[in-house]
C-alpha cells in the first residue's frame, strides 16, 4: 500500500538538459543545466549552456544572473557562478538566437536550500528534482530544507544529467525511498533526512526505476521505463522485502514505454500503473496476471500532435474513491470504474516536453 498520497507536477521544461543527438525536428530552445538545484546562498555553482538549435546543434548563449553582468557562454560551456549571498531566492537566465534570427529565451527561480533541521514531520510536502535532491517544505509551502538522495561523496558531471529523481514513498518507519533513474538506483534516506545507501537489485539490461509502492507487509513495488525513449528493455514491476531482497518480478503489458507509475490497491494484490500512453492499467501481483484496463478509452490529449499527452505518476485516492493521473498538462481525477470526473489544468510554467517529467509532490502521511 502506498505511504504517500498527493500530486505529482512536471518540472520546468527549460531545467531539463537536452540530449546532444536531438533530432531534426525538435524545435529550438535556449537551455541551460545548473549543478545544484537548492544552492545555498552565496554558493559557487557551475552553469552550462545547453541551448540548441532545430538541427540538435548547440548555440552560444548570453547568461545572466540577478544583480550581475551579462555573461556570453560559447556552444556547451561551463562557467563558475558565485550566487548573491543575501535573499531567499535568485532569478537565472539564458537566451540565444539561431541562424534564422529566432530569438529563444529560459528563466528560471531558483530557490535556496539548505540542508534539513529536523526531522520529518506529518504534513510535510516532499518536492523530488533534479542532481539528487528532494525540497522538504511545511504544509503552509515554505521551504524547510534540501534532501540528498546521492553519496555526497560522489561526483557530479556537469555535462550529464544525473541524480534525476522521479518517485518517492516511505515505509512504515518514515524513511523515504527515492528512485534514480538516470542512475538506475532506490536511494534510501532516513527520516531524519540523511542519506543512508542505495538499495533493492541490479536494474542492468531492465530499464530505469521510476516509482515505488509499500504494501501492508512493507514490501516494495518498484515501476520502470526503458532508459531512453524507444529502448529495449522489458521495464517490468520489481517487487522486494523490507529488507529490499528480490522477491518478484512482473513482466506487465506495456501500452507505450514500460510500467512507469504504479500503486497498490486496498485488496493488496491489483496494481494500477501508467505506460506513458493514454491508459491506466491493471496487473494482479498475487496471481501474476494482466487484468482488464482500467480506463476503457484514452484519457483526454489536450497537447499538440507533435507533443501529446502521456499519463505518467498517477495515485489512488482513499478508500478506493478513485485516481489521480498527471501527464505533461494537466492532472485529470478518474473514479473508482476508471471514468473522467475532472480535469485540473496546469500553468505553463508546469508544463513538460521531456521525458521523464522530474518533478514531482507528495504530501506525507503514514502508509494506510
Amino acid at each position: 500500500m502506498s505511504a504517500v498520497h498527493g500530486l505529482f507536477l512536471p518540472a520546468l521544461a527549460h531545467a531539463a538538459p537536452l540530449d546532444q543527438t536531438t533530432p531534426p525536428t525538435a524545435p529550438p530552445v535556449a537551455a541551460f543545466v545548473i549543478s545544484q538545484a537548492n544552492p545555498p546562498p552565496g554558493a559557487s555553482v557551475t552553469i552550462t549552456n545547453r541551448s540548441r538549435d532545430a538541427n540538435g546543434h548547440p548555440l552560444a548563449a548570453a547568461l545572466t544572473v540577478d544583480g550581475q553582468a551579462p555573461r556570453s557562454l560559447n556552444a556547451d560551456q561551463s562557467i563558475a557562478v558565485t550566487l548573491p549571498t543575501t535573499g531567499t531566492h535568485v532569478l537565472i537566465g539564458i537566451s540565444t538566437t539561431d541562424a534564422t534570427g529566432t530569438r529563444m529565451s529560459a528563466l528560471r527561480d531558483v530557490v535556496y536550500g539548505a540542508p534539513l533541521s529536523g526531522p520529518l514531520v506529518s504534513g510535510d510536502v516532499l518536492v523530488a528534482v533534479d542532481k539528487g535532491e528532494v525540497e522538504v517544505h511545511s504544509a503552509d509551502g515554505s521551504l524547510r530544507g534540501v534532501l540528498h538522495t546521492v553519496n555526497p561523496t560522489r561526483p557530479v558531471d556537469p555535462f550529464t544529467f544525473p541524480n534525476a529523481n522521479t518517485g518517492m514513498a516511505l515505509d512504515s518507519a518514515s524513511n523515504l525511498y527515492v528512485t534514480d533513474f538516470d542512475n538506475q538506483t532506490v536511494s534510501k534516506v532516513d527520516s531524519s533526512g540523511h542519506f543512508v545507501s542505495t538499495v533493492g537489485d541490479s536494474w542492468a539490461n531492465l530499464g530505469c526505476p521510476e516509482s515505488i509502492a509499500f504494501d501492508s507487509s512493507g514490501n516494495a513495488y518498484v515501476g520502470s521505463a526503458p532508459c531512453i525513449d524507444f529502448g529495449l528493455e522489458p521495464a517490468p514491476i520489481r517487487k522486494f522485502d523490507s529488507a529490499w531482497n528480490l522477491i518478484g518480478t512482473f513482466n506487465a503489458q506495456h501500452e507505450a514505454r514500460g510500467t512507469d507509475w504504479v500503486d497498490l490497491a486496498n485488496d493488496q494484490c491489483t496494481l494500477l500503473y501508467t505506460s506513458e500512453g493514454g491508459l491506466v492499467k491493471r496487473f494482479n501481483a498475487c496471481t501474476n496476471t494482466q487484468l482488464e484496463d482500467l480506463t476503457r478509452t484514452q484519457l483526454p490529449n489536450t497537447g499538440s500532435a507533435r507533443f501529446p499527452d502521456t499519463a505518467f505518476a498517477l495515485r489512488l485516492l482513499p478508500n478506493g474513491s478513485g485516481v489521480l493521473v498527471a501527464d505533461s498538462t494537466k492532472i485529470v481525477r478518474l473514479d473508482g470504474a476508471g471514468n473522467l470526473v475532472a480535469t485540473f489544468m496546469q500553468s505553463a510554467e508546469h508544463q513538460c516536453t521531456a521525458s521523464p517529467c522530474r518533478l514531482s509532490r507528495w504530501r506525507l502521511q503514514r502508509p494506510r
